[in-house]
C-alpha cells in the first residue's frame, strides 16, 4: 500500500512539474489547425477557409498553415516554453484585395516563446504575446 501511495504522489508531482515547464503545453500544440484570432493586438476577424491558420507536426517539427493568400511551410523547434521558428517559405500566387500575410509572416519570425491556456494559443516575442489563435 505504502508503494503505492509513493508511486502515486510521484506521478501526481511528475504532472505539475511538466505544467510548469511547458511539457503539458507542447503536446496541445500538436496536429490542431489553429486559427489566428489576434494579431499585434489587433483582432483578426474569422472568414472560413480563409482565416491564417497554422498547424504543428510533432513528427519532423513541420510547420505549416495559411498565411492570408498563399500556404506556408516550415520547421520549428521547441524546447519547453521556448518555440523559434526556420525562415518559413510561401508560395506566391497573386493576391487581390488586402490581407495580413505580410503581417502574419514577419510576425511568426519573431516568435520566441508559446503558452497554450483554455483552448488559445499564444505565441510571443520576450513577455508580449504577437499572435493569439483558437
Amino acid at each position: 500500500m505504502k508503494t503505492l501511495i509513493v508511486a502515486l504522489t510521484a506521478l501526481i508531482l511528475g504532472s505539475c512539474a511538466s505544467s510548469k515547464n511547458g511539457g503539458a503545453s507542447e503536446s496541445a500544440l500538436y496536429e490542431k489547425e489553429w486559427k489566428l484570432t489576434e494579431l499585434n493586438g489587433k483582432p483578426v476577424p474569422a472568414s472560413g477557409e480563409k482565416t491564417p491558420s497554422i498547424t504543428f507536426t510533432k513528427e519532423g517539427a513541420k510547420v505549416s498553415g495559411y498565411a492570408g493568400c498563399n500556404r506556408m511551410m516550415g520547421t520549428f523547434k521547441v524546447e519547453g516554453k521556448v518555440l523559434t521558428f526556420s525562415p518559413l517559405a510561401a508560395t506566391k500566387m497573386a493576391c487581390a484585395g488586402s490581407n495580413v500575410e505580410t503581417e502574419y509572416l514577419s510576425t511568426l519570425a519573431k516568435v520566441n516563446a508559446f503558452m497554450i491556456a483554455e483552448g488559445t494559443l499564444s505565441l510571443e516575442e520576450g513577455e508580449t504575446v504577437i499572435a493569439k489563435f483558437k
